[in-house]
């Protein structure tokens, strides 16, 4: 029923004690687990709970145990079939943008956070061999560009394999909302300044518009009484 991924996953802070490290508990990771698949291109429906088999996770890659996963476009399009990344390869899990608990690590696999940190990630997966991943642009990789969730199996499960060095430690409660409170000001304030030089500009052509068809108005009026 339950099995040991990685030889670095043997040990993880527990959830209760993970701020005091005050204890360490070995971590048995299930051989299933529950996923949303879907096993055909269509509309919601299409969608179905099920087990399935965690990931096994090969050199580089970690184990996060999901808490949250949001809707990405990507993901509505993949699963409707106007987007087909998986090749029709089926059963499929789709998302890409999650939060989790790192819980493991593969085979010879270093990673800079250690187990049991709450994490994000950057949803690319580049192939890092061609000359703008080795670069550092992995975000204009040219070989293989492919998404979690899209190409590979996502987060739409309890837990999701993805490469551990895209993993990235999410800030605490209070970092969390100074960052958003910024985001939102900064985002607010654009959106604002976006609209109204939108506004100006959209009028600006409605006057033009409305000039040129007074002026063509009159033309075709004065040509039909010559």
């Amino acid at each position: 029923m339950f099995n040991l991924i990685g030889k670095r996953s043997t040990l993880v802070y527990s959830g209760a004690q993970h701020d005091k490290r005050r204890s360490l508990e070995v971590a048995l990771i299930p051989s299933e687990m529950k996923a949303v698949v879907f096993e055909q291109y269509g509309d919601p429906d299409v969608l179905r709970f099920v087990d399935f088999p965690v990931p096994q996770l090969g050199r580089g890659e970690a184990l996060v145990k999901v808490h949250a996963v949001s809707l990405n476009g990507y993901d509505l399009m993949a699963r409707a079939g106007r987007y087909r990344p998986n090749k029709g390869r089926f059963p499929h899990i789709l998302g890409g943008d999650f939060g989790g608990e790192l819980l493991a690590l593969g085979p010879e696999t270093e990673c800079d956070l250690p187990l049991g940190t709450r994490v994000t990630s950057w949803w690319i997966l580049p192939c890092g061999r061609c000359e703008q991943c080795v670069a550092g642009h992995q975000n204009r990789c040219a070989r293989d560009y492919r998404y979690l969730g899209a190409h590979e199996h996502g987060a739409y499960a309890q837990y999701v394999k993805h490469r551990a060095d895209h993993l990235i430690r999410k800030l605490n409660g209070e970092a969390w909302t100074l960052l958003v409170r910024t985001l939102l000001g900064v985002g607010i304030h654009d959106i604002d300044c976006g609209f109204k030089l939108f506004k100006r500009e959209f009028l600006e052509r409605i006057e033009l518009h409305a000039r040129g068809a007074t002026r063509k108005f009159h033309a075709n009026h004065r040509n039909s009484k010559d």
